[in-house]
């Protein structure tokens, strides 16, 4: 194999120039045998179908994401949030409807904690229902605990109706 053909770090317009006609004739005959095997061709074909099949499975997988996503959020929605103190401590819920409960609080109030056993998720529904009914809840839209927006004056010395300040 020449010199010039050998991998280096010289940069490609250098490789060309170094190159004699011998070494032309070569390259043209070895490029003319790799386009004519076509093996780049199907090399390029074989990635297209496999990047539009990863493509396929890749939205199959979202539309199932979106599906199981909504199919909650309809259950959440669904959701009869009680409120009541009182009948939370005396009425008998399951750990089914513990979590729902929470998860209902917790669109409002990410700072409820839902615990790991029964007791811990009572405990939790207790502090969240507590937390709803005196209004320390997050404001969904701006996501911050409390917010209260201030007036805000601005002043501006062109803005004047008499022409002479200017």
């Amino acid at each position: 194999m020449p010199a010039c053909l050998s991998r280096g770090t010289r940069p490609w317009h250098t490789f060309v120039t170094s190159c004699g006609p011998s070494t032309d004739v070569f390259l043209r005959k070895k490029a003319r045998k790799v386009d004519a095997s076509r093996l780049e061709a199907e090399r390029k074909q074989k990635q297209t179908h496999h990047d539009q099949q990863l493509m396929r499975e890749k939205r199959q997988k979202e539309a199932v994401r979106r599906a199981k996503k909504a199919a909650a959020d309809a259950v959440l929605a669904s959701v009869q949030p009680c409120l009541d103190v009182n009948s939370i401590r005396e009425g008998k819920w399951t750990v089914a409807e513990l979590n729902l409960q929470l998860r209902w609080h917790r669109q409002h109030d990410p700072k409820i904690k839902i615990g790991g056993v029964k007791r811990q998720k009572l405990e939790a529904l207790l502090q969240a229902v507590e937390r709803f009914n005196e209004g320390q809840g997050v404001d969904v839209e701006t996501k911050d605990t409390d917010a209260v927006m201030e007036p805000v004056t601005v002043t501006d010395p062109y803005d004047s109706d008499d022409p002479d300040e200017c």
